[in-house]
């Protein structure tokens, strides 16, 4: 079982609870990679860096943490469709969300524990409190095609400070 690292599992929290992306992916929100018999559209995400802030010998708590979500379509029309739409769900994003410890195929019981399915797995998650999202910035995107899968591919730059202190 995993913790969701830095505020990826957050980002994937609020892509999976805005209704318009929803719609577009369903639950199909993944850290890293495609799962191989993953279907689309679907959204990636990937820890680029992490900085922690230190002022007069004393660690603030504040992580800036740079993301990349790539968007993968059928169609370039569906690519960019998604990816305004998350556009939309993180450019400016303050507030607070669920800390969750996620985990793939594994089935414990506990009564803090709940069981979502989707299309392409299990996932068991706990809510462990919530964690403070300072802010959050789109810093870049860029348009792709990949000839070997046939898919189009947004790829956007997330730049988000957030508060670690209570981890």
């Amino acid at each position: 079982m995993s913790v969701y690292g830095g505020i990826g599992g957050q980002l994937a929290y609020l892509l999976k609870n805005d209704a318009a992306v929803a719609a577009l992916v369903a639950a199909r929100i993944y850290p890293n990679i495609v799962p191989q018999r993953g279907t689309f559209p679907c959204v990636v995400y990937n820890q680029i860096n992490s900085l922690r802030t230190s002022v007069m010998g004393e660690d603030t708590g504040t992580v800036e943490s740079i993301w990349q979500l790539d968007v993968y379509a059928q169609t370039y029309a569906g690519a960019r469709e998604l990816a305004v739409a998350v556009r939309k769900v993180l450019q400016r994003y303050r507030g607070y969300t669920p800390v969750a410890i996620q985990a793939d195929d594994v089935l414990e019981r506990d009564s803090d524990v709940v069981l979502e399915r989707d299309s392409d797995a299990v996932v068991q998650r706990t809510l462990l409190g919530t964690k403070l999202i300072q802010q959050m910035f789109i810093d870049a995107d860029t348009d792709f095609y990949e000839d070997d899968t046939r898919l189009h591919r947004v790829s956007i730059d997330i730049r988000a400070w957030y508060d670690e202190s209570g981890e």
